[in-house]
């Protein structure tokens, strides 16, 4: 409260009728920020401290009206001299790195590796993020004849405002190269779910015992699962220079760069990545998954007669697409979770 207080105090000598908010007068205050040229950060405090009396209060949000969002993000930009641009992006998996994956989630020598390759596998297939994964408990899994679904209760987002938003995860059981890697995954979730101790976990991905004989109770750290990522690549076929590009980010971005390259509409693409408003959450899951599988099936047509190029989509935060359209129909859910028991999940982690 200490620091609310301050910056309320800081915004009322910017702007004394602030309180309460109003479009006219955000939008003022954003142009009085702009003349006195004050830093990125800065402007984001301000904004999320208005952001917060409209929470506590119900005055008005600036973060529901698209064009002040827009004018901020702006203004913000604009207070940025860039001397040089890196293009930071993740670097796509290739189809050779996703098949690599496939083989060892199957054929992997210990049980570990093959779940891990599994999962890393449907990261890349649900175009999550790895924060996105690890906030994904299992008591969330489904598999139905066609997917396999889990819910992250928490997501990144840019600017920090809401988080709390729940986040599908949807991979389509579909194989490059003829081999299952779905089972270790599907047998490892069931199992946890079966378990009083696996139920009560709230992340996807274990970290691993020693010498990858099994895991501990404990999630998978970032740095870890890189390095297991990377492993798993070289085990699979892939040389260790071109695995050490692969970042975990590459997951995420594999699929949504197919789809630029086979010419899906930017309108459905937008579904890889989940929805733009978070009031959609009530029946996003259902349209989700028959856009996604979809894709999937028009991107694997592509790829009959087509070699991916592997180069990024073009970033353009402008584009329409960034918006929310009108939802396709829903469809229904053909997952059942199945019944649980009392076999010990972690007999999936043994070897």
């Amino acid at each position: 409260l200490k620091n609310v207080a301050r910056m309320l105090r800081k915004l009322v000598s910017l702007l004394h009728t602030i309180i309460p908010p109003s479009e006219d007068l955000v939008r003022e205050l954003l142009g009085i920020m702009n003349n006195l040229k004050l830093t990125p950060n800065v402007i984001m405090s301000y904004w999320q401290i208005i952001v917060w009396i409209a929470k506590k209060f119900g005055t008005y949000d600036p973060s529901s009206a698209p064009d002040l969002v827009n004018e901020r993000d702006h203004i913000r930009d604009s207070m940025v001299t860039v001397l040089s641009f890196v293009d930071k992006r993740a670097k796509s998996l290739t189809m050779k790195a996703v098949e690599a994956l496939e083989h060892q989630s199957c054929d992997a020598p210990l049980k570990a590796d093959q779940i891990a390759a599994s999962i890393f596998r449907f990261a890349a297939g649900s175009s999550g993020r790895f924060n996105d994964l690890q906030h994904a408990p299992p008591s969330t899994f489904t598999a139905s004849p066609g997917t396999l679904e889990m819910m992250a209760y928490q997501t990144k987002v840019s600017d920090n405002l809401d988080n709390k938003r729940p986040m599908p995860l949807i991979a389509v059981k579909h194989s490059f190269t003829g081999k299952p890697w779905w089972e270790a995954m599907e047998g490892m979730m069931k199992a946890r779910q079966r378990s009083e101790a696996g139920m009560l976990e709230d992340y996807c991905l274990p970290a691993p015992a020693s010498k990858h004989q099994g895991f501990m109770a404990t999630p998978c750290t970032g740095y870890t699962a890189l390095r297991w990522l990377r492993r798993l690549l070289q085990q699979g076929g892939i040389p260790a220079e071109d695995a050490m590009k692969i970042t975990l980010p590459s997951l995420r971005v594999w699929m949504p760069d197919l789809a630029y390259q086979a010419n899906i509409s930017a309108d459905r693409r937008r579904y890889l990545g989940r929805w733009a408003d978070e009031n959609m959450a009530n029946t996003y899951t259902r349209e989700h998954r028959v856009v996604v599988s979809q894709i999937w099936s028009d991107v694997v047509s592509w790829l009959g007669g087509n070699q991916p190029d592997n180069k990024p989509v073009p970033e353009n935060i402008t584009a329409s697409h960034y918006n929310v359209h009108t939802p396709v129909p829903e469809a229904t859910n053909g997952a059942e979770t199945e019944k649980r028991g009392t076999k010990q999940w972690w007999f999936w982690w043994k070897q």
